[in-house]
């Protein structure tokens, strides 16, 4: 079954208009600066690109999305599965309670991912996180990014991306009692039955402040590796790795390990294998590049045009900002949200949640493949059906 979001769309282009909508799922399209908008109870979408902006999105499991250059937003998403994307500065996000998804790639943001099992990836510098309680998986690339934990707030995992140089990372906690221990490339930080992993951390420098303000330096000081060499062959199959990458024609293959990829090399291939991986994909560098998640709940973020992406069984979040993409998404429930036009996307089995971009996309389905929606459905875009199916429209 196949759902479009034929939803009422409330257009905001002037500056102090409060934006207040119904409980029923809302589409919220906002271009201008010092507005107000609260959207009510219901599945809505949201999208932003002014700045000095609210946004409350109430209960329900919302898409929001904070545009490029759109600084001084506060978003609280309330009560429910939420997908968020940030790219403006100065952001405040407070998710609320439910199994959230959150991707930051700007500076100077606090999060707050509530109660739930949470999935945050961040890239952007100066950055405060707080997974609150559940066992959160947090990726990170970012530098000076303060990680807030409490006692109780559950088994968080931190994956760091490849960086060369030391990062310089905080853990501020609310207890004063504490351990902390190093599990191969791993940094263990024990707070009563809780616990922050922090996945090959030993070329980051990590602080630990407790709640009575005393610091403590658990680690510092290992390169982690790195290619620039042009048609460079790079195959690690054993363990997780973090894998930085800026030379041209590489081929990248990881195995069954939760890896970190960062690639900024065209016409390269990436073969992440099994696991839970994180791919990041560069723009005006990582043009026509092949990327393969294989099994495992992957998060990919690419930035670049002419590229293919094909994931394994998994609940996958990919995020896409370039034309001509080709995304296949395989069996799980998964989230892809594209900005861009000219994509090609097949989410696969599963009840998947999709985006369309600016225009001209193609949305692939086979009968069976589950309870599909897709968010921002144009007159240019294009619905392509395998098997036999009916079709009828609720307004």
């Amino acid at each position: 079954m196949f759902y479009f979001w034929t939803l009422p769309t409330h257009s905001s282009k002037k500056d102090g208009v409060i934006v207040t909508s119904t409980s029923k799922a809302d589409s919220i399209v906002n271009s201008d600066s010092n507005v107000s908008i609260n959207a009510g109870a219901g599945k809505d979408s949201i999208s932003n690109s002014g700045a000095n902006v609210s946004i409350s999105a109430g209960a329900g499991n919302n898409l929001i999305e904070n545009k490029y250059r759109s600084s001084y937003v506060t978003i609280n998403a309330g009560a429910g599965n939420d997908s968020i994307g940030n790219y403006g500065s100065y952001a405040t996000i407070d998710a609320g309670k439910g199994n959230d998804s959150i991707i930051n790639n700007s500076s100077k943001v606090s999060i707050s991912a509530g109660e739930g099992n949470d999935s945050i990836s961040n890239s952007g510098d100066d950055v405060t996180i707080l997974g609150s309680t559940g066992n959160d998986s947090i990726y990170n690339s970012g530098d000076n990014v303060n990680f807030i934990y409490a006692s109780g707030d559950g088994n968080d995992v931190i994956l760091q991306s490849a960086k060369i140089d030391s990062r310089n990372l905080t853990v501020n906690l609310t207890s004063s009692s504490y351990s902390t221990t190093k599990s191969g490339d791993d940094i263990v930080v024990k707070v009563g039955k809780g616990s922050l992993t922090f996945k090959n951390a030993l070329g980051d420098k990590i602080t630990v402040r407790d709640s009575k303000g005393k610091e403590t330096v658990i680690n510092a000081g290992r390169t982690a590796f790195k290619n620039t060499t042009v048609n460079e062959t790079i195959k690690k199959t054993t363990g997780s790795w973090y894998i930085s990458n800026s030379g041209s024609k590489a081929k990248i293959t990881t195995g069954k390990g939760s890896d970190g990829i960062e690639n900024r090399g065209s016409n390269s291939s990436i073969n992440a294998g099994d696991g839970n991986d994180y791919i990041s994909n560069s723009r005006y560098s990582g043009l026509n590049v092949s990327i393969i998640g294989g099994e495992g709940n992957d998060s990919i973020v690419s930035s670049e045009q002419d590229v293919s992406i094909s994931v394994g069984t998994g609940n996958d979040t990919i995020y896409n900002s370039w034309k001509n993409v080709s995304i296949n998404a395989g069996n799980g429930k998964d989230i892809i949200y594209n900005s861009s036009r000219y994509a090609s996307i097949n989410g696969g089995a599963g009840n998947d949640t999709l985006w369309g971009g600016s225009g001209k996309d193609t949305f692939l389905y086979s009968n069976g493949d589950g309870q599909d929606v897709i968010f921002e459905f144009g007159d240019n875009d294009l619905l392509k059906i395998t098997g036999t199916f009916s079709a009828s429209c609720n307004k």
